[in-house]
């Protein structure tokens, strides 16, 4: 696998866009193949639109945000965004998956930090097909070991992860937005399930947008706990189960849009 695939972020705001055409290759993988110009801007009610974009020129990107879960082990190139890249090339896939994890982030960090997020994928030559979300497990270990509030708490941390979806969904191109359950935690692992419990229920709940991607849940509950390096990350072979889980769920969606974009090209 080549190891400059996977991208790291870098600056500011994005928008709404039109979704592109697909074409099959002959090789009976798949890639993505826009059709015409298009032009977009920040969506802010201030902005001016951006110079013209060919299209075409666009990488498809999946874009995995999140905190030590996403970025993976300190000082390697190992984390799931990495093995998802890797699960993708031997499919065939022409996507490239970018790193937004970043170690120590809360949910209001990644909130916080999305929308530059998303400008720097479009300012690398991306186009976000897929936006990925595992947030929420720093905001646990953070809490105070006997809160009283902690009903509260999780009701915060779920609202938080809802507007990332929210603001993931008006993204340029209109992509689909995965959220990834949190996987085994040693500690305060009874208050993971109650956030878990509440995550699962967030694409059934999500306000419909016209023309937005679908929305969806990755389960990495059932993970093994003993993939775990120290009881909150986890090792190559735990993250490499992350991203088999996270290939299962998008790979139909994937095959579908391809499939539908090429028959309106046609």
């Amino acid at each position: 696998m080549d190891p400059k695939r996977v991208s790291k972020p870098s600056s500011s705001t994005c928008a709404v866009r039109r979704l592109p055409a697909a074409v099959s290759n002959q090789q009976g993988a798949f890639r993505f193949s826009p059709v015409g110009r298009v032009s977009y801007s920040t969506g802010s009610s201030s902005s001016c639109p951006a110079p013209l974009v060919e299209v075409r020129q666009r990488t498809p990107t999946i874009l995995c945000i999140g905190d030590s879960l996403t970025s993976g082990i300190r000082n390697s190139r190992c984390s799931y965004p990495e093995e998802l890249q890797a699960m993708l090339d031997l499919e065939g896939i022409d996507m490239k998956v970018w790193n937004g994890g970043n170690w120590g982030d809360r949910s209001d960090q990644v909130l916080q930090r999305l929308p530059s997020t998303l400008q720097s994928v479009l300012s690398k030559g991306g186009r976000p097909v897929v936006v990925l979300i595992l947030a929420g497990t720093n905001d646990l270990l953070q809490l105070p070991p006997t809160t009283m509030q902690l009903a509260r708490s999780i009701s915060g941390i779920v609202a938080r992860v809802q507007e990332i979806c929210e603001t993931a969904s008006r993204a340029a191109f209109h992509p689909h937005v995965g959220i990834l359950s949190l996987p085994p935690l040693l500690c305060r692992d009874e208050d993971r399930l109650k956030l878990n419990q509440c995550l699962r229920l967030l694409p059934e709940s999500a306000r419909p947008m016209p023309g937005a991607g679908q929305r969806f849940f990755v389960d990495l509950e059932s993970v093994d706990a003993y993939l775990s390096t120290d009881g909150v990350h986890y090792s190559r072979e735990g993250y490499s189960e992350f991203a088999k889980r996270v290939l299962q769920s998008i790979l139909p969606m994937l095959k579908a849009d391809s499939a539908a974009k090429a028959r309106l090209a046609t």
